[in-house]
C-alpha cells in the first residue's frame, strides 16, 4: 500500500476516463475500486487495472441509454413468451453455479423483465431494484458477494424482503452492435463468490443466450424478406422464374399460370424448351448454353411460348445465371400485343407509301394534261398579241379613214380573243390551285375538301 501511495499516474485508459466523466456528470463516485492484477512493464512502471464494482447512482447516460433501448426493442423480445432454449440456459446456469435462482433479465426503461427464470415466480421488477442495471454497465461479470454490506443493495426490497437475496453474479448480454440488452445472472440466499470455473461457464452460457437472441432476430428478418420476395413473385405482372441449367423451371410466378394457362405442376414437370415455338427452340438452347458459360452476362432475347389453348405468345426475356446455385434467374414480359401493334403500324406505313406513290403518279398525269390545256390557249394569246402589235404599227401609214377603221376593228377583235383565252387560262390555274395542294409531307397529295384523289 505504501508503494502504491508513492506512484504517479503517467497514462490512463479510455474506460477510466469514461467512468470518471460519468461520475462527475451525475455527482456520483465509485464505491469500490479493486485492482485486478499488477503487471510490471519495466523496473519502475506497472500496469494496474482497476474494476469499479458499483456506483452510488442509478442515473443512466441519456444518449447511450436511448440507443441501448432502441437496440433492445429491435429484437422484439420484451414479451412474456417463454423460450425453451433460454430456459435450458438458465437451468444450466443454476446447476453449474450451484445457485437456487438463475435469470435472463432484459433491462427496459423502467423495469427489468425476466425472459427466463429458475427458482423465482416473479416475471420482473422495477428497475430501481435491479442488480442487472449495474451489470449492463460493465464489460465483464459483475458480482456482489454480500448485498447486506453493499451501500447500493443493503436496503433493496429483494434483499430485505421475502426473497432474502444475498449474493449476485451477472454477465451482460452484449449484442453485435455493442449494446447490452440485459444479463444472465444467478442469485443465492447466502453470501458467496463464484469459482473461476463457474465464472467461465456463466460467460459461455451468456454468449450462447445472446447468440440465440441475435439468430432469432436474423431468422425473422430472413423470413420477412422471403415473404416479401414471395409476395413480389405473386403480384408482379411480369413472368418471374428460377430455372435449372438442365432446363427445368424450379420456381415460377403466378403470371406464368395466368398468361400461359397451365397449372404450376404442368410447368414444373416438363422441360421449358417443350413450350417454345419450334422455330425458336435452337436459339433458346444456344442462349441457355451461353448462360452456363458466362456467369456475369445478362442476356436479352425473345421467343414464342405455347399456351394451353394452342396459341403462341411472344415473350421478351432478361436472364442471368447465379454461379452460387448454378441456376438461371429470369424475367419475361408478354410483348404479343406490342408486336401486333408494331406489325399493324408497318402495314399502315407500307399502304400509305403505296397510296402516296399513286397520288404522285395521278398528280403527274394531271399536271401533264393541264399543261397541254394551258399551252395551246397561251400560244393563241401570244399570236393575237403579236398580230395586234403589227396592226398598230401599220395604222399610221394608212390613208383612208375606212382602212383605219377596219384595222381598229381587227385590233378590237384580237383583244377580245386575248381576253377570252386569258380567262380560260386563269380558270385552269384556279382549278389547279383549289383542287389540290401538297401538305407538310412532300409525298402526300390531298384535296382542300378533305377527299383523296
Amino acid at each position: 500500500t505504501s508503494a502504491l501511495m508513492k506512484t504517479k499516474i503517467i497514462s490512463i485508459t479510455d474506460g477510466y476516463i469514461n467512468n470518471y466523466a460519468w461520475a462527475q456528470k451525475t455527482n456520483s463516485v465509485p464505491t469500490s475500486y479493486s485492482p485486478i492484477m499488477i503487471a510490471p512493464l519495466s523496473s519502475d512502471i506497472f500496469y494496474l487495472p482497476f474494476y469499479p464494482f458499483a456506483m452510488e447512482t442509478k442515473e443512466k447516460p441519456p444518449i447511450i441509454e436511448t440507443q441501448r433501448l432502441n437496440a433492445l426493442y429491435s429484437y422484439n423480445i420484451i414479451n412474456p413468451e417463454q423460450e425453451e432454449f433460454l430456459d435450458h440456459i438458465t437451468n444450466l446456469a443454476s446447476n453449474i453455479c450451484e445457485a437456487p435462482i438463475a435469470l435472463i433479465s432484459l433491462v427496459d426503461k423502467d423495469r427489468q423483465i425476466f425472459k427466463s427464470r429458475v427458482g423465482i415466480k416473479l416475471t420482473g421488477t422495477s428497475r430501481d431494484f435491479s442488480f442487472c442495471h449495474y451489470a449492463i454497465q460493465q464489460d465483464s461479470i459483475y458480482e456482489v458477494q454480500d448485498a447486506t454490506k453493499d451501500k447500493l443493495f443493503a436496503n433493496n426490497p429483494l434483499v430485505t424482503g421475502e426473497l432474502n437475496l444475498r449474493s449476485y453474479a451477472g454477465v451482460p448480454l452484449k449484442e453485435p452492435s455493442g449494446f447490452k440488452l440485459g444479463a444472465l445472472c444467478v442469485f443465492d440466499h447466502k453470501p458467496r463468490k463464484l469459482t473461476a470455473l463457474q465464472v467461465l461457464s456463466l460467460n459461455v452460457l451468456a454468449t450462447a443466450a445472446i447468440d440465440y437472441i441475435v439468430l432469432k432476430k436474423n431468422k425473422k428478418s430472413l423470413a420477412s424478406i422471403n415473404d416479401e420476395l414471395n409476395q413480389f413473385f405473386e403480384l408482379s405482372p411480369d413472368l418471374l422464374c428460377i430455372a435449372s441449367m438442365e432446363g427445368y423451371f424450379k420456381k415460377i410466378s403466378s403470371s406464368f399460370i395466368t398468361q400461359l394457362g397451365y397449372t404450376e405442376k404442368e410447368l414444373l414437370e416438363k422441360p421449358f424448351i417443350d413450350f417454345v415455338h419450334p422455330d425458336d427452340k435452337q436459339k433458346t438452347i444456344d442462349i441457355v448454353k451461353d448462360l452456363s458459360v458466362d456467369s456475369k452476362k445478362v442476356t436479352f432475347f425473345k421467343n414464342r411460348y405455347l399456351c394451353k389453348n394452342g396459341n403462341y405468345i411472344w415473350l421478351s426475356w432478361n436472364a442471368i445465371p447465379d454461379p452460387k446455385t448454378n441456376q438461371i434467374i429470369a424475367t419475361a414480359r408478354n410483348i404479343t400485343e406490342v408486336r401486333r401493334l408494331g406489325e399493324e403500324l408497318e402495314k399502315k406505313k407500307t399502304l400509305e407509301a403505296q397510296v402516296n406513290q399513286a397520288k404522285i403518279r395521278q398528280l403527274s398525269s394531271l399536271t401533264t394534261s393541264l399543261s397541254n390545256e394551258i399551252l395551246n390557249p397561251l400560244n393563241l394569246v401570244i399570236g393575237f398579241a403579236d398580230l395586234t402589235l403589227d396592226l398598230l404599227k401599220d395604222l399610221p401609214g394608212q390613208d383612208t379613214l375606212e382602212s383605219k377603221e377596219e384595222t381598229l376593228d381587227q385590233i378590237r377583235a384580237d383583244q377580245l380573243k386575248i381576253i377570252e383565252h386569258s380567262r380560260y387560262i386563269l380558270n385552269i390555274m384556279l382549278k389547279m390551285t383549289h383542287d389540290a395542294s401538297f401538305d407538310n409531307i412532300p409525298s402526300v397529295l390531298s384535296r382542300y375538301d378533305g377527299h383523296n384523289f
